[in-house]
C-alpha cells in the first residue's frame, strides 16, 4: 500500500478500531448464515467482514489502487505486493469464494465454508495488526509519523 494522501470521506464514518468491530460483526453474521444453510449469505458476508478490516488499514494507508468496495479492497489485497503471502493467499481465497446461483453449481462443505471463514479472519488479522502497530506508535514516540507502522 502506498499511504500517500488523505483518506477518502467515506472511510470517516468509523474509526480504524470500529471498522475491525464492525467486520467481526459481519464475520458472526456469516457464521451463523453457513450454518444455518445459506451459503449465499455467508459467503457475502464474508467477503464484507474482510472487506471492513481493509477499511481499518486504508484509513492509515490511504491507497486509491484498492477500489472503493470491500470486494475491490480484498481483490486488490490478493494482489498486493506489499502485503505479506500468507494475506495475499487469504484475500484471494475470500475473493475468490463465490454464492451459490447462476449458471454453474459449486460444490460446498462444511469445510470449503469454514476454509472461506478461516481465510477471513487472516485478512482480518492482518488489518488487526496494522492498527495495532498504529496505535503503538502513536503512544510511544510523539515524533513519529502517523502511520508509520506500514502493513
Amino acid at each position: 500500500m502506498s499511504g500517500r494522501g488523505a483518506p477518502p470521506d467515506w472511510l470517516s464514518r468509523r474509526s480504524p478500531r470500529g471498522w475491525i468491530d464492525a467486520s467481526l460483526a459481519e464475520l458472526s453474521r456469516a457464521r451463523s448464515a453457513f450454518a444455518s444453510g445459506d451459503a449465499r449469505a455467508g459467503t457475502v458476508a464474508t467477503k464484507r467482514a474482510a472487506g471492513m478490516a481493509l477499511n481499518a488499514v486504508l484509513i492509515l494507508f490511504p491507497d486509491e489502487r484498492w477500489g472503493r468496495t470491500y470486494v475491490e479492497h480484498v481483490v486488490a489485497a490478493a494482489a498486493d505486493a506489499a502485503l505479506p503471502a500468507e494475506v495475499r493467499l487469504a484475500a484471494g481465497v475470500v475473493a475468490g469464494a463465490t454464492p451459490p446461483g447462476g449458471p454453474l453449481v459449486a460444490l460446498r462443505s462444511r469445510a470449503s465454508d469454514e476454509r472461506t471463514l478461516e481465510a477471513a479472519r487472516t485478512v482480518m488479522a492482518f488489518a488487526l495488526r496494522v492498527v495495532m502497530e498504529s496505535e503503538e506508535g502513536d503512544e510511544g514516540d510523539e515524533g513519529a509519523p502517523s502511520g508509520s507502522a506500514g502493513p
